[in-house]
């Protein structure tokens, strides 16, 4: 069973550019269609009210494909990569159990080997703190809690978010896919084998 895989993001982040070209494609469509119509209209100000309206309807519409594209930009950029990195052979594959898995809550990871292959996974808080970025690769979520408050006829109370990790501890067969990258491996594949 596939635990992680690099290639599960938003479609919006997969195929920005694709998206983007399509609504600039749209746009001067739209424009193209409201020039014409404005110019079978018949009086002046009909006319250049009907150029007005294409103009800033266009320009809505590119301003709009633009904003687009760039807010999943660096998803595409970093998925692209990883593609790449595919392609070009660069991404490494290593099968075993799980062994040497611990924890570190001060720096909110969990280091474990597989075929004596040493990996370092990080918590979301910790990868969101450092750059903020989008990341494709694998990361884990901490458990958390937060406090809701209740109405004028119920008391309000903490709910618990228990720990995401598909990284479970030692004897945990699987496969994983990874890429040395800025002194890290980065996971961007995890399968789970049969015992």
């Amino acid at each position: 069973m596939v635990l992680f895989n690099y290639e599960n993001i938003g479609f919006l982040s997969k195929y920005s550019q694709e998206i983007y070209y399509g609504c600039l494609a749209i746009t001067a469509i739209v424009a193209i269609v409201m020039l014409i119509f404005a110019f079978k209209k018949r009086g002046f100000f009909k006319k250049i009210w009907g150029i007005f309206l294409a103009v800033v309807v266009g320009a809505g519409l590119y301003l709009g494909s633009g904003w687009l594209q760039g807010y999943t930009e660096t998803a595409n950029e970093i998925y692209k990569k990883y593609q790449k990195a595919y392609e070009n052979g660069a991404v490494q594959i290593v099968t075993g159990k799980v062994e040497d898995f611990a924890e570190s809550d001060a720096y909110h990871k969990k280091t474990f080997t597989l075929n004596g292959v040493a990996f370092t996974v990080y918590s979301s808080y910790v990868s969101t703190s450092l750059g903020g970025s989008p990341v494709l690769y694998y990361v884990y979520s901490e458990d958390s809690s937060f406090y809701t408050s209740g109405t004028s006829s119920s008391f309000g109370h903490w709910t618990y978010v228990p720990e995401k990790c598909v990284i479970t501890g030692n004897g945990q067969n699987l496969e994983i896919h990874y890429l040395e990258e800025d002194g890290e491996k980065r996971i961007l594949y995890i399968k789970e084998l049969g015992n």
